[in-house]
């Protein structure tokens, strides 16, 4: 049972590192969008409600870096607790299984 935990909880980690560079680029690819939006706007003075949804888009995918950081820190506590380490959730494991 205890190595099927342990199992686990690893799988749960580098899940998490992966949702969280996922997350990541999702925010770059919004913010480089919301630029190239912008840029439009400035020079042909169309598009104000694409301004606001890119905006919107940058917006989510912060939230949802944020919260995919926090689910990184929970699963990394896990498995420092299996480890017999004090529960920081600092613990970083490769990204890939």
């Amino acid at each position: 049972s205890l190595a099927a935990n342990a199992a686990k909880a690893y799988v749960n980690l580098v899940s998490s590192e992966q949702e969280v560079e996922l997350a990541a680029f999702t925010l770059d690819s919004f913010e480089k969008n919301l630029r190239i939006v912008e840029r439009t706007y400035k020079a042909t003075g169309e598009g104000a409600l694409d301004i606001q949804f890119a905006r919107t888009n940058v917006s989510s995918a912060q939230r949802a870096l944020e919260v995919r950081k926090q689910d990184r820190e929970a699963a990394a506590r896990v498995v420092e607790v299996l480890q017999g380490r004090y529960p920081s959730g600092q613990s970083r494991e490769a990204s890939q299984l």
